[in-house]
């Protein structure tokens, strides 16, 4: 029987960076004390710690692509108006790693956003904060995974983003978190910064 095996992406923040490894990350980005976890115990210890810009979880390389998860990615948000320290923080990890994305979802303010980043630029940058009913970003031209949403058919005061459109979009440039499976991780490090 296997496991049941715990995922995140809901009321969460992450980035998504292309062909690396965890312990890659860890050098390459100067992340302190990372000590391997079990990942449940990790994706507990993130939502344990919800609000910690410290706590840190770090996945092993899944279809090309390894996850750094929690609040330290979140803590740039617009809600403290750091929106471009975030977008500064992606152009400068895309000159480490080939691409890097970022996506959050909050329930509660209804934030949303997801970014791309490529050879040190901000290719695409969406993000909104339903509790003012704002798009605060809106850069780049649209992506491919961008048009299948409901915005392409609706006028701009009808559409909402909410956490399903940031799943799908993970979904489409990289992995949607909440679709990992054990498969995915068997016999692979995770990392956690606490």
């Amino acid at each position: 029987m296997t496991a049941w095996m715990h995922t995140f992406g809901y009321k969460m923040a992450w980035l998504a960076m292309k062909n690396t490894i965890p312990e890659e990350i860890i050098q390459k980005v100067s992340l302190p004390e990372a000590h391997i976890i079990n990942w449940n115990e990790g994706i507990d210890k993130i939502y344990e710690d919800h609000g910690n810009p410290r706590a840190i979880f770090i996945t092993p390389q899944i279809r090309g692509w390894s996850l750094v998860a929690g609040w330290y990615c979140f803590d740039f948000n617009s809600k403290d108006g750091k929106l471009e320290r975030l977008k500064g923080r992606m152009a400068e990890l895309s000159t480490l790693f080939e691409e890097v994305q970022a996506f959050a979802t909050h329930r509660v303010s209804e934030y949303h956003h997801w970014l791309l980043a490529k050879n040190e630029k901000i290719e695409r940058c969406f993000a909104y904060v339903g509790e003012s009913g704002k798009v605060i970003c809106n850069e780049g031209a649209l992506t491919d995974a961008e048009k299948h949403l409901a915005w392409d058919k609706l006028e701009t005061f009808q559409w909402f983003p909410d956490e399903e459109d940031v799943m799908s979009i993970a979904e489409n440039w990289s992995i949607n978190p909440t679709t990992i499976d054990s498969a995915d991780i068997n016999g692979k490090s995770c990392y956690i910064i606490f």
